[in-house]
């Protein structure tokens, strides 16, 4: 208790502790608090540079099956009297003092020493990207210390990967261009971080030629069954990176059901606390010598249906056909395949097939069954796939029927819904008892 009240005082000036006469007084004493305390911050980080003060913890980034491939650094700064400093509240000051030169310097050189440290202990050497300021960028000599590290700690220049805020790059010129050419040409990866949160985004993929995609943790953390434009931004930025060739890192992904629509949407890469939280680097290595991550187990399953059309899942699967119809908007032609129908709605379906097929918006593809005796043809998009049983593939299937099919399609639900209530077979339906059938 007394540091604490001692540390108020630092930060204070005695006419805070008097009763202020007027709002004016209120905003000038917290604006003479948060100055000081500025101050402090900026003389309390200069000797932290000095006694390398700071930690850097490792936030793992896995695939979707839970493999490890890479992480990302996180500064930390344990101040002896205040604890934890948040980088929020430190990094701005550093940056403004161009400090933060420095610290990106000793973050860059401890990363590097840190691979070579774990490729001697026999581990495999992962990727690990490192938050550049776009202040240190603006700074010549980048491109020689990155050289001079990898050559000091012989480590290949595709373990670093540097993130530069979307935002960031509001304030660069072209020197900063040359440097993240050069770079690039060294063999060190370049990420956009944040992606979706600034105002010029599709013309820094353009320019900047990254490697990966970082979506930004808003998105993720604001998708849920209820909120479809977050789901649509994100389904969005997936396919514009996937046409690119752009590697994908969801940032922020902390409960099972954000997972799992991003494996659906075959999001590459996950990170967040639903696999693992920053940790030192020697819990880290810890996580390496193991090589995968369980999620926290969580019940995907929403409390009641939230679907916009009813479902009817059929007792078992129903046969029928696949066609591939057009191809970035051309026609192609190369026949047809079974696959398994394992649910319908008037908004699409969900199939079952043994091909590996890409979650693109430009495939365009034709669906034929008989249920009930009625045909149906449906044409569709893919928006989601994941992996069934075997070397098989579930895939969700959205179309749009004409007010003539739509209106046959529900009259046919609404009879198999009846039938199923009365515990009664479902007429006209070729159904698959065993989906090893499947043909590719």
């Amino acid at each position: 208790m007394k540091r604490v009240i001692s540390k108020l005082l630092r930060f204070c000036s005695i006419s805070t502790i008097a009763e202020p006469d007027n709002k004016t007084n209120v905003s000038q004493i917290d604006s003479n608090a948060n100055f000081n305390k500025k101050l402090q911050i900026e003389k309390d980080l200069a000797k932290a540079i000095e006694n390398e003060d700071f930690d850097i913890y490792y936030q793992p980034q896995v695939n979707t099956e839970g493999m490890i491939f890479g992480a990302e650094a996180l500064l930390r700064w344990n101040h002896h009297e205040w604890g934890f400093v948040s980088p929020g509240e430190f990094i701005p000051i550093a940056e403004e003092t161009h400090l933060i030169n420095r610290i990106s310097d000793w973050v860059i050189k401890k990363v590097c020493r840190q691979l070579s440290n774990w490729e001697e202990k026999g581990l495999t050497v992962q990727s690990v990207s490192v938050n550049i300021s776009p202040v240190r960028l603006m700074e010549k000599g980048l491109v020689e210390f990155v050289t001079r590290q990898l050559e000091i700690y012989n480590i290949p220049a595709t373990c670093l990967e540097f993130e530069i805020t979307e935002h960031s790059l509001l304030k660069f010129d072209k020197s900063v261009l040359s440097t993240i050419k050069e770079l690039k040409e060294l063999g060190v990866r370049i990420a956009i971080d944040d992606f979706g949160t600034g105002y010029s985004s599709i013309e820094y993929l353009r320019e900047f030629h990254a490697d990966t995609l970082k979506i930004d943790q808003v998105f993720i953390q604001n998708m849920s069954t209820t909120n479809e434009k977050d789901k649509v931004i994100v389904s969005s930025i997936l396919h514009l990176a996937k046409g690119l060739d752009m590697r994908i890192v969801a940032e922020g992904v902390e409960e099972y059901d954000q997972f799992h629509f991003l494996k659906q949407k075959e999001c590459d890469y996950i990170q967040g606390y639903l696999f693992s939280k920053p940790v030192p680097a020697d819990m880290y290595e810890k996580l390496l010598r193991v090589g995968y991550i369980k999620p926290v187990k969580q019940d995907v399953k929403p409390a009641h249906e939230q679907r916009k059309f009813y479902r009817f899942d059929f007792p078992f699967p129903v046969l029928g056909q696949m066609t591939i119809t057009e191809v970035n908007n051309r026609r192609v032609d190369v026949g047809a395949t079974e696959i398994l129908v394992k649910d319908i709605s008037l908004g699409g379906v969900k199939v079952q097939s043994s091909l590996k097929l890409p979650v693109n918006a430009d495939f365009k593809f034709k669906f034929k069954f008989i249920v009930m005796d009625e045909q149906f043809n449906l044409k569709g998009t893919l928006r989601w796939k994941d992996k069934a049983k075997g070397d098989t593939y579930h895939y969700g299937i959205a179309s749009n029927l004409c007010r003539k099919d739509e209106k046959r399609l529900a009259s046919v639900i609404n009879k198999m819904s009846a039938l199923r209530n009365r515990n009664q077979e479902i007429p006209g339906t070729e159904f698959v008892y065993d989906d090893s059938l499947l043909i590719s």
